[in-house]
């Protein structure tokens, strides 16, 4: 009996150790360690023989310049590591035994303020602020107050939403010479909710077939038709009201309530406050916000898988284009614009340049002071190829199409007449039993401007999306193709 007790007690100290080990964080090891003038790379390449982690990180973010001289006795590796990156803008994190470092994205800014009813400037608590198109937010507390830490150094939209209050958004520019300053943010109640209220004790009927065709429709627009769709699901589709326009080729879409999407292709999940959805004789405006949480990654493997999907999802896209547009290196990045001449009756356009058209005739910005802003002004809606990337099989098949009048490039489910076979090539419009299915055509998209001028915020985006439409390429990626806007893979 005795020795029955004193197994069961040495097996439960054993397991009691155990677990203690497993849930201590290999951050925490005592280790000690000499660098003797080494760049950061090979210190922590000692880093990995020595103290036996493996580190998961892109070669091309580490600093090679400074060498390190220092020596650590019995010093935690997480100490090591915050001494290492001191001034290197690069931060860690632990993830199943393994560290990986990414660059960091933020400064260590922080932005605080209330959230108050704009009559009685009671305050709000739980009200939700987050930096548009980011993963950085925070609920209010109980007296309506709130703080987001590492907030970017570019000029962002805040918004500020609140169950029966209509949502805000908030341009926000730091300012160093009055760093703590506090906004004041007040929400006045939403319209809709002092209207009457009635009961009707019945089933809810059926959404028409006509309206479950255009959701089912809508979702594929909204979501895109990409490899990245498949993995990206809406978790509350029943939020949407579909309503069709003046033909059943136009509809918009509204939603009362967030719309959460979880995107396993690039490793976010997203809240998207949609405020208008439309699709009109084959062009699409989204209009709306979104918040992203970045999903813990099972793996080193799918870490890097959703690097390189995001990689992939940013190389081409419009925050790219704009990005280049700003910094102008177009032609380095890989695009050419061409000018055109859209009929939206038919929905066609034709282009009235073909091997990229003078950007200093058709475009022109300007920044606008104090802010990261430029105005652009246009006098043509433009066409932007990506000369980098083809358009993948699934859209050639869906939306290329022969035409009887060849010189024309058509939106929605017709293609192109001119095609670009390289810098310097195009096939002659007279071929006319020339199968256009059988060839890689560069991505391709067109910008539609309802305004001759509009803003574009830095690092790439329009100020406000219903200045803009867009055809081709650009609509084929919908919401699973879109990055915080702070993304850059060059970091």
């Amino acid at each position: 009996m005795l020795r029955k007790c004193f197994v069961s007690i040495l097996t439960f100290w054993c397991l009691h150790s155990f677990a203690q080990v497993e849930q201590s964080s290999i951050l925490d090891r005592k280790i000690s360690i000499t660098f003797s003038n080494v760049s950061l790379p090979a210190a922590l390449r000692q880093l990995n023989k020595q103290a036996k982690v493996l580190f998961s990180y892109n070669s091309h973010i580490i600093p090679r310049g400074d060498k390190i001289i220092s020596s650590y006795q019995n010093e935690s590796l997480r100490q090591i590591l915050d001494d290492l990156f001191v001034g290197a803008d690069l931060y860690y994190k632990e993830l199943n035994g393994n560290i990986l470092i990414n660059k960091r994205a933020f400064t260590d800014r922080v932005l605080r303020g209330k959230v108050v009813e704009s009559e009685g400037k009671s305050p709000l608590p739980f009200a939700n602020v987050f930096i548009d198109n980011s993963i950085l937010g925070a609920p209010t507390e109980v007296d309506g107050s709130f703080v987001i830490n590492h907030i970017p150094e570019d000029t962002f939209d805040l918004v500020v939403s609140y169950l029966g209050y209509e949502p805000k958004m908030i341009p926000y520019a730091y300012d160093p010479q009055n760093p703590d300053r506090e906004l004041l943010i007040e929400l006045t109640v939403d319209p809709k909710q002092l209207e009457p209220v009635i009961v009707k004790y019945e089933k809810p009927k059926k959404r028409e077939r006509r309206d479950r065709k255009l959701l089912q429709r809508f979702v594929t627009e909204f979501l895109g038709q990409g490899d990245n769709s498949k993995k990206c699901r809406i978790v509350n589709p029943q939020v949407f009201e579909v309503i069709e326009l003046n033909s059943p080729n136009s509809y918009k879409v509204t939603a009362d309530e967030p719309v959460y999407i979880e995107n396993r292709a690039l490793g976010y999940r997203v809240t998207f406050y949609l405020e208008e959805f439309t699709f009109l004789n084959g062009a699409q405006s989204t209009k709306g916000r979104a918040k992203f949480e970045e999903l813990e990654p099972k793996s080193r493997k799918q870490n890097r898988q959703w690097d390189n999907a995001r990689e992939l999802a940013y190389r081409g896209s419009l925050p790219h284009f704009l990005h280049s547009l700003i910094e102008d290196d177009l032609e380095d990045e890989g695009f050419q614009v061409n000018t055109i001449q859209f009929d939206s009756v038919t929905s066609e356009y034709f282009s009235t340049t073909h091997y990229g058209a003078n950007l200093e005739e058709v475009l022109s910005l300007e920044k606008i002071e104090r802010t990261n802003k430029y105005l652009l002004k246009t006098n043509s809606d433009i066409e932007v190829t990506y000369k980098n990337e083809f358009e993948d099989s699934d859209y050639v098949k869906r939306f290329r199409s022969k035409s009887k009048h060849l010189t024309y490039k058509y939106t929605d489910r017709k293609s192109i007449s001119r095609v670009k076979l390289g810098d310097n090539q195009s096939l002659s419009s007279d071929i006319n039993n020339f199968e256009l299915s059988s060839l890689q055509l560069f991505q391709t998209s067109v910008i539609l401007f309802n305004k001759r001028e509009t803003i574009i915020n830095y690092p790439g985006t329009f100020n406000d999306e219903n200045d803009v439409r867009y055809l081709g390429w650009w609509n084929w990626g919908g919401v699973s193709e879109i990055l915080p806007f702070y993304y850059d893979p060059d970091n």
